[in-house]
């Protein structure tokens, strides 16, 4: 198993492995978990908290594919949060539709034919081939991101009533609407 830091490919973190993960039924994101997050957690003020989230991501079924519902990254955060995802899923696949942003283009041509393609297993589905979105994506050696979801778990602590989940929740869900903007 490689570690979050083994995987990336041009990500602008060096430091991957001290972050956090949060995984669950909607979303999932891997944000800095810092002295300055959990002040503001605690005084439940969400400015300048979107700077904290790497990246987020949900996920859905189309056409018995596992795709992209919506995600965000931060510049050079892409890769890994596709990685992430296919860990998650055991494969993945771009959108079958034109509702692609370019950011989103340019990493899955990554994993077709650029860096990323020496991580990845693609698999042709339908007829089409050559064409990077008429591929089905999975990693070749497994993503440990364990570390990162105990560093979410400890980040967070006692937390009885969801608080500071539900803050950073709420951060996450904002960045994901706003970043699908572009496309609709």
């Amino acid at each position: 198993m490689k570690t979050f830091k083994e995987m990336a490919l041009n990500e602008a973190a060096k430091e991957l492995d001290k972050y956090a993960l949060r995984i669950d039924e909607q979303l999932t994101y891997l944000y800095i978990n810092d002295n300055e997050l959990q002040e503001a957690l605690e005084i439940y003020d969400m400015e300048g908290m979107e700077d904290k989230i790497l990246f987020v991501f949900g996920i859905k079924q189309d056409m018995g594919l596992n795709v992209f519902e919506a995600v965000y990254a931060q510049k050079g955060y892409g890769p890994i949060a596709y990685k992430t995802a296919m860990q998650m899923m055991g494969e993945m696949a771009p959108s079958q539709d034109s509702r692609i942003t370019k950011s989103a283009q340019k990493v899955w041509k990554e994993f077709f034919s650029g860096k990323g393609s020496k991580d990845v297993n693609k698999e042709l589905f339908g007829s089409t081939e050559g064409n990077w979105q008429r591929y089905i994506y999975s990693l070749k050696k497994e993503l440990d991101y364990v570390t990162n979801i105990k560093n979410n778990d400890n980040f967070i602590g006692k937390d009885p009533y969801n608080e500071k989940t539900n803050m950073l929740n709420e951060v996450a869900d904002g960045l994901l609407i706003n970043s699908m903007r572009a496309i609709y």
